[in-house]
């Protein structure tokens, strides 16, 4: 009987240690945090609509998925933004066109990747 509680215990605390291993791990899950459209027209392209869906998981990672649709020359586009923070002050924006790696560029930014996103991306994206 004491040997079945003793493995009882045991089991018991191997089962409480890896939750406390895995819990920290479950908060860092991809979520959604942005996304939209806008619909216009432009006289080079003609009608276009550019919409976006941005996930993040924890502070150091974002990702952007991107659509531009235009409709003159009835041609799109799906890009891909990923924001890694890489440091404390190294910041690094990856391209993908069409599912092909295009582009990586190298910051320097105290912020991290979610407030560089909602400050810096964003804005300038939306300018466009």
């Amino acid at each position: 009987m004491k040997k079945k509680i003793g493995t009882l215990a045991a089991m018991f605390l191997i089962c409480a240690f890896c939750i406390a291993i895995v819990e920290p791990t479950a908060a860092a899950r991809t979520k959604m945090v942005d996304k939209g459209s806008i619909k216009g027209t432009d006289p080079d392209i003609g009608y276009y609509k550019f919409s976006w869906v941005t996930y993040q998981k924890g502070t150091s990672y974002i990702k952007i998925k991107s659509y531009l649709y235009m409709g003159f020359i009835n041609y799109s586009i799906k890009t891909t933004f990923v924001i890694q923070k890489l440091s404390k002050t190294k910041i690094k924006l990856t391209t993908y066109m069409n599912g092909k790696k295009i582009d990586t560029t190298y910051g320097y930014t105290k912020l991290t990747a979610a407030r560089f996103y909602w400050r810096e991306f964003r804005p300038e994206m939306l300018s466009i």
